[in-house]
């Protein structure tokens, strides 16, 4: 597996294996590994990674082999040191930041729970739990210069509109009308425990948003989330949506 940051602000990715229980740290400048991390202490077989580079952590979402009562945790590493600041056999799911960096939310996309964390300093403070029970296909961590308070959007396979998470939120809110995805349980999203597929994503200044279900490609203003403000109704089986 191949953790790459979508920003500039580190200079380190990480390379790992499900079946490894270490994440080898890859300078992204030459290209050539600079230490290997262990995270056999803890049990951990990296699935997913989440850069908070502002804050000089990175989140990993582990595996467990030996503990069947605990499957999964989360492990918080310190991006310069490579050390382990904490671990948490309650924490499971796919770990997204928030675009400003102020939130960890982590996404249990099979059974549709949403925790979300502050990023105080070193740490992450548990801020509060949502469970909906609606599984995600697919989504994007939203809070670019908006004041909205949306801090993710996602798409589902067992609802027919736009899901939206709110910071203050208990429950998740349903906007407008798009049609379901397909439920791709072979995909890259669940084999390899990321969401990358890509079919649903904001702009960087966060006006907009562009998405892909049974309904064709819509893109939606995200200052009047009432309706979408186009649909293109023909495109079918998209695979990734990108920004340009």
């Amino acid at each position: 597996l191949l953790f790459l940051p979508d920003e500039t602000k580190t200079s380190y990715g990480y390379v790992g294996h499900i079946k490894e229980q270490a994440l080898y740290k890859l300078n992204l400048h030459t290209m050539k590994i600079s230490n290997r991390i262990s995270l056999a202490p803890y049990d951990c077989s990296p699935l997913a990674v989440a850069f908070l580079g502002g804050a000089g952590l990175v989140a990993v979402r582990c595996g467990r082999q030996h503990n069947a009562s605990s499957p999964e945790g989360q492990l918080l590493l310190d991006h310069l040191s490579d050390s382990a600041l904490a671990f948490d056999i309650s924490i499971h799911g796919i770990p997204t930041a928030t675009d400003d960096e102020r939130f960890l939310l982590t996404v249990e996309p099979k059974l549709g729970r949403f925790l979300l964390q502050e990023i105080v300093g070193k740490e992450l403070k548990l801020k509060k739990v949502i469970d909906e029970f609606l599984p995600l296909t697919a989504w994007t961590s939203h809070t670019y210069n908006t004041d909205d308070g949306d801090l993710l959007y996602g798409l589902s396979s067992f609802s027919d509109k736009l899901i939206a998470v709110h910071s203050n939120a208990t429950m998740i809110q349903r906007l407008f009308k798009v049609g379901k995805v397909k439920n791709r349980h072979n995909s890259s999203t669940f084999k390899a425990n990321r969401n990358d597929e890509k079919l649903i994503e904001t702009d960087r200044r966060g006006h907009y948003l562009v998405g892909a279900a049974s309904n064709g490609v819509f893109i939606a203003n995200l200052h009047n989330r009432s309706t979408p403000r186009c649909t293109v109704p023909h495109l079918r089986d998209v695979q990734i949506l990108l920004w340009i």
